[in-house]
């Protein structure tokens, strides 16, 4: 038996704008974790 599964290929634009600010929100928080953590390693590494 086969089931047919009709997919809608529409995303309201208040969810568009949600996804995309979660995009923008995470790629900021690494990088700011990027960031924090270099500064760790760079300063063990350099306070000799």
């Amino acid at each position: 038996m086969h089931y047919m599964i009709e997919l809608v290929g529409y995303i309201d634009p208040g969810s568009a704008t949600a996804i995309i600010a979660m995009i923008f929100g995470a790629i900021a928080g690494a990088g700011m974790a990027l960031k924090m953590y270099w500064f760790k390693i760079k300063h063990k590494i350099t306070r000799n």
